[in-house]
């Protein structure tokens, strides 16, 4: 509510709509460029003996907000600097911009209470708007420090920036997720993605997270409500499974300009990793999407998802993830196209690794086509597997066919290693490491002798064990529990962790070049940190 007259607000919003419209059909929107299409004019008291117009300066103010800066001193900084000339002739600064004593004289001893009042409610509204219709202001939360090797001043830093990293987290990842709720609800998608993002970073179940909540409420502790877990499921459940696709690759698109300004992908070449990730199922095995493998976790059936992720320290993005159903298991060149595809179109592939349920044929001569080297454990393909237990190790086939008519062609690299197997003993099964060979199949040319090019291979596919521990993040700081046998309500929650997930390590790219000047191999963030100020940021108290 506000104490504005109804004839002010009115007017207020209908300029503020008419100002939107200018930019009809575009996402991403310069803030100044929008407040040059919004007229407030009749609205804003005019004081003659006031060097710059008052409109100009009550734009600069809402900017100052929209923007995210703090002080007027940071905002007459801001407009006075040869790369924000643009800024300042939009908000009407034509010739010169105010200094911090002009904006802090007019704060203090010229703007009165309904000014005031007037500035708050136009930002509101703004935020609001552009939360509703997925517009994207140009906000940079990217800021430039010295470098220091102070402990504390770099802990401070990072301390300082966590606030502002989550309202961006906010303002950049709420607009995509568009729940289709009407206008007289009681909760707007704000409320339902509050909830849901609180119930994922504490890794808590939706009805524990939504009870909790409401009772503070109830309690009198904090003046908002809270949506029930049954209402944000029903919004959930209206979300088809292409609707959900669409909305979280737009959500890394997003993520990746923002990597990408900070020239995180200029001129590199990337590992990557593609491999199958399981959510265990336990009920009705003919349900939608429910594939089947091996027993483990109590159940031989499962959800499964296809991932693509970059394995190379400080940058290791999780690009693309594809629900997997029965018929995918049979089609997987499909898959690896997909993935591979949505890659290439985002950074320069050096090598691809991928599991052993990856290996076949076609998808060592896909890659082939693709002009990629790849790593494959081979060791499921019975041939090669019969093999393993007949060669010397370590030791390297060259140019190893496998098929007659339909045949690839590769190195097949024989090495012994530790691996964990399944075994029963006394009517359980659990996990037992033994000593086994494994076949690594390869197109990477050989130029050392056969042992050690097998050695080294081994020794560069274990950079894939990145991918396991992504997933580990992902599971344990970002994934919601739930019993629910619903696919979409699944899929909502796999592809809700890794665009947290992706955030979380934008997050730390921005905060360590922000201190360091360059990108930090190891995460100066930890997942926890960044969920624990997450959730102070929208949990009641």
């Amino acid at each position: 509510m506000t104490d504005l007259p109804v004839s002010i607000t009115k007017y207020a919003e209908r300029q503020i709509y008419r100002a939107f419209s200018a930019f009809e059909g575009q996402r991403n929107i310069a803030v100044s460029g929008f407040l040059k299409e919004l007229n407030i004019d009749k609205i804003i008291k005019q004081h003659k003996h006031v060097k710059f117009s008052d409109e100009a300066i009550i734009k600069a103010l809402i900017f100052m907000t929209l923007k995210g800066i703090k002080f007027p001193s940071q905002l007459a900084y801001h407009l006075s600097r040869k790369a924000n000339k643009q800024d300042a002739i939009n908000l009407g600064f034509d010739h010169k911009s105010p200094n911090q004593r002009t904006f802090s004289y007019y704060t203090k001893h010229v703007m009165d209470a309904e000014t005031n009042l007037i500035i708050d409610y136009i930002t509101r509204r703004i935020e609001e708007i552009t939360g509703k219709f997925g517009i994207i202001f140009d906000v940079e939360v990217h800021k430039k420090f010295k470098k220091t090797k102070n402990v504390k001043t770099e802990f401070n830093r990072k301390k300082a920036m966590l606030p502002e990293l989550c309202k961006f987290v906010k303002k950049y990842f709420y607009p995509f997720i568009k729940f289709k709720i009407r206008n007289n609800a009681v909760f707007d998608a704000k409320d339902h993605l509050d909830l849901l993002l609180q119930t994922a970073i504490e890794n808590q179940f939706l009805e524990n997270m939504s009870n909790t909540f409401r009772f503070k409420f109830d309690l009198g502790k904090e003046n908002r409500k809270f949506p029930k877990a049954d209402d944000s499921f029903y919004h959930i459940k209206k979300l088809d499974i292409e609707a959900l696709q669409i909305i979280f690759t737009d959500v890394f698109n997003e993520i990746y300009d923002r990597a990408k300004k900070a020239n995180v992908f200029k001129e590199r070449r990337f590992d990557v990793a593609i491999d199958f990730h399981d959510w265990m199922f336990y009920g009705d095995i003919n349900a939608k999407m429910v594939v089947g493998g091996e027993y483990k976790q109590g159940s031989s059936y499962r959800y499964q998802f296809a991932t693509i992720d970059i394995i190379e320290p400080g940058v290791r993005f999780t690009l693309l993830a594809l629900p997997i159903g029965r018929d995918d298991l049979h089609d997987q060149d499909r898959i690896v196209k997909k993935l591979l595809d949505f890659t290439k179109g985002k950074i320069h592939i050096k090598r691809v690794f991928a599991d052993r349920e990856f290996f076949t044929i076609n998808i060592a001569n896909l890659l082939e086509e693709y002009g990629l080297k790849y790593i494959i454990p081979g060791t499921k393909n019975p041939i090669i597997k019969e093999r393993c237990r007949i060669m010397p190790t370590p030791h390297t086939e060259r140019n190893f066919r496998l098929g007659d008519k339909k045949f690839a062609e590769f190195n097949l690299c024989y090495v012994k290693g530790k691996e964990k197997v399944e075994e029963k003993v006394k009517e359980r099964t659990r996990m037992v490491e033994k000593i086994v060979t494994t076949a690594f199949a390869t197109n990477i040319d050989m130029n050392e002798n056969e042992g050690i090019f097998a050695k080294n291979i081994a020794a560069i596919y274990r950079y894939r064990s990145a991918i396991e521990s992504n997933y580990r993040v992902k599971k344990g700081t970002f994934r919601a529990k739930t019993t629910s046998k619903r696919y979409r309500v699944r899929l909502f929650y796999f592809l809700y962790s890794v665009a947290l997930y992706n955030i979380w390590i934008l997050l730390n790219i921005i905060i360590s070049q922000s201190i360091y000047g360059k990108i930090a191999e190891k995460p100066i963030l930890t997942s926890k940190m960044f969920a624990d100020f997450l959730f102070e940021a929208i949990a009641p108290t």
